[in-house]
C-alpha cells in the first residue's frame, strides 16, 4: 500500500489516505513557518525532518539552516529510510 517515488532524490512512503493528508498538512504548515521567519534572509535553505512516529502523528524538527543564494525557487526534496520510522527530509529554497 506504499506509494514510492521513481527518482532515489524524492523518494518518500506513505502508507495510507489518511497519512497522505497528514503529510501534505504538516508539509504546508512547515513551509509556512519557513516562509515568515526568513523573510529577511532571502534564499534561506531548511531542511526539516518528518518522523513518522505511529499512524499519522508527526514531530517536525528544524534540523539546520543556512544561506544560498544561488537558489531562485521553493522547492521540496524526499528521502525514504527504511527503519521502523519513516523519515521524510524537506529542503525548503525559500525566495521572495
Amino acid at each position: 500500500m506504499s506509494g514510492r517515488g521513481e527518482d532515489d532524490d524524492k523518494d518518500f512512503v506513505v502508507t495510507s489516505r489518511a497519512d497522505r493528508r497528514s503529510h501534505r498538512a504538516v508539509t504546508s504548515a512547515c513551509l509556512s513557518r519557513c516562509l515568515s521567519s526568513a523573510k529577511s534572509a532571502l534564499g534561506k535553505t531548511f531542511f526539516v525532518e518528518f518522523h513518522k512516529l505511529s499512524g499519522i502523528n508527526y514531530e517536525i524538527r528544524r534540523q539546520r539552516a543556512h544561506i544560498s543564494r544561488q537558489s531562485k525557487s521553493v522547492e521540496a526534496a524526499a528521502r525514504q529510510s527504511s527503519k521502523n520510522k519513516t523519515k521524510l527530509y524537506h529542503n525548503f529554497y525559500v525566495q521572495s
